[in-house]
């Protein structure tokens, strides 16, 4: 869980460089993940703005996400 969070992380300073991360989750079991489940949680802001914002990203089996 730690290695995806740290790579979330590097993603984000390469691609979004403007925001300020302020935590990074991931939430899973070893067997949620081994059944492709977890939960991803971002608080970030952007500077000169005092709103602070969440990113949730739940992936789960029987969530269908695709191009229709």
């Amino acid at each position: 869980r730690a290695s995806i969070a740290s790579s979330i992380s590097s993603q984000i300073s390469i691609y979004l460089p403007y925001l300020s991360v302020e935590g990074i989750e991931v939430g899973a079991t070893s067997q949620e993940i081994d059944n492709n489940s977890m939960i991803i949680r971002i608080t970030y802001s952007i500077p000169g703005d005092v709103v602070q914002e969440v990113f949730e990203l739940d992936l789960a089996p029987e969530t269908t996400i695709g191009f229709y």
